[in-house]
């Protein structure tokens, strides 16, 4: 359903009735409402045309009951936000589209306890951001998108915890 751009809250209801994968790419904005319904849908949520998370919708998002959650639509989030989204308790939290990362955003994603963290959109990474980011313990942390890695970087990467580290 990529070409939706809204859903009011009957609708958003209906659709969360469903448990596989719902794709809501098209969704440029999310009210409170149809966020809090939304999230008591048990599949794959993909949420990829949210360009904007707001503090109240990303708390709400983040006690989903989805399996994964992604919102590759996101270019940029603060640490408050990113703790918040660490919180959320299915396995896959995609956020492949932010462009960058602090090293106090990128700890706080590094307390996410899910399988698989995707940071695929990233282009480059701080060698703070690294070592933040090397405290995340779990399965797979996805960097596909790095195009540049120094030394310096690398080897704060090389410490991380996770099982699988996938890099650009």
């Amino acid at each position: 359903l990529d070409g939706l751009e809204r859903i009011d809250l009957d609708t958003a209801r209906a659709l969360a009735a469903f448990d596989k994968r719902l794709y809501l790419r098209g969704l440029a904005t999310l009210d409170a409402d149809v966020a809090a319904v939304l999230a008591d849908f048990k599949g794959w949520l993909h949420l990829d045309g949210l360009k904007h998370l707001d503090a109240t919708n990303a708390q709400v998002l983040a006690g989903a009951a989805a399996q994964e959650l992604t919102l590759q639509g996101l270019t940029g989030i603060d640490g408050k936000t990113a703790a918040t989204l660490a919180a959320f308790k299915g396995n896959d939290l995609g956020l492949g589209g932010l462009r960058s990362l602090d090293a106090e955003t990128a700890g706080a994603l590094a307390g996410f306890k899910g399988g698989h963290l995707d940071l695929g959109g990233l282009k480059a990474l701080s060698a703070d951001a690294a070592e933040a980011l090397a405290k995340y313990e779990n399965r797979w942390l996805a960097l596909d998108g790095l195009a540049t890695l120094d030394a310096p970087t690398a080897e704060r990467l090389a410490e991380c915890r996770c099982d699988l580290l996938t890099l650009g």
